[in-house]
């Protein structure tokens, strides 16, 4: 007679399992997908940080170029008082005063000219040119 088959013994039972096989891999794969996603992240970081690095520091040779500039010229500025000192001279000059023509007293108490072309005459030495517009 036949032995009886246990119910927990399946016919399959000693192969391998093709679905186990399958989850594995694609547990390793996503495992390889993770570590490689977190090295991306290491490296868009270490990249952000280099370039925060390199803007500080141009920055900074910025900063110390200014400062050179300002001692330069700070140090051209003190030379230039100091030989202005030992000069002795008197650098104080004084202004003439601007001489305008004298208007005549009834310059501004008159009106307006009857005759333009008089006035114009007088003002400019000779009559206005009439310009075409």
């Amino acid at each position: 007679m036949a032995e009886p088959v246990i119910r927990d013994q399946h016919p399959l039972a000693g192969r391998p399992d093709p679905i186990g096989r399958l989850e594995a891999r694609l547990a390793a794969r996503r495992a390889e997908v993770e570590r490689r996603e977190a090295v991306l992240s290491r490296l868009t970081r270490l990249t952000d940080l280099m370039e925060r690095e390199r803007r500080l520091s141009d920055r900074r040779r910025l900063v110390e170029t200014i400062e050179a500039h300002l001692e330069r010229s700070r140090a051209r500025i003190e030379e230039q008082i100091r030989r202005f000192g030992e000069s002795g001279e008197s650098h104080v000059h004084a202004f003439r005063p601007v001489r305008l023509h004298a208007v005549g007293s009834g310059y501004f108490s008159q009106g307006t000219y009857e005759n333009e072309d008089d006035w114009w005459a007088k003002q400019l030495g000779g009559p206005p040119k009439s310009v075409a517009i």
